[in-house]
């Protein structure tokens, strides 16, 4: 290739971060998220694609639940979660807050 002007195809200027849900959103010049990546996917999941859904706080991969042991003592209990049914159960719970009477 020759110097001076470069010719990139098929590129894109979007801007994406992942957000507290733990998806990719395409960013405004704000900063702001305004879709999310593979829509159409999570919408095919019944998962929330509405930017008002995002969780305040970052998604865990980790239930934790404490338990006592034997000798009566708590023991923390920590399992894995999905990362669907993990943002699944998080963009729920921000819709039910939002649209709650």
């Amino acid at each position: 290739m020759g110097k001076g002007k470069t010719t990139i195809l098929q590129c894109s200027t979007r801007r994406i971060q992942i957000q507290n849900d733990l998806r990719e959103w395409e960013i405004d010049k704000q900063n702001k998220p305004t879709k999310v990546l593979n829509e159409k996917m999570w919408a095919l999941k019944n998962i929330s694609v509405d930017v008002r859904d995002i969780p305040k706080t970052k998604v865990s991969l980790e239930k934790v639940t404490i338990v006592k042991d034997k000798n009566n003592n708590d023991v923390q209990v920590i399992e894995k979660v999905e990362l669907e049914a993990a943002i699944k159960t998080a963009t729920d719970i921000e819709k039910e807050k939002r649209t709650k009477p």
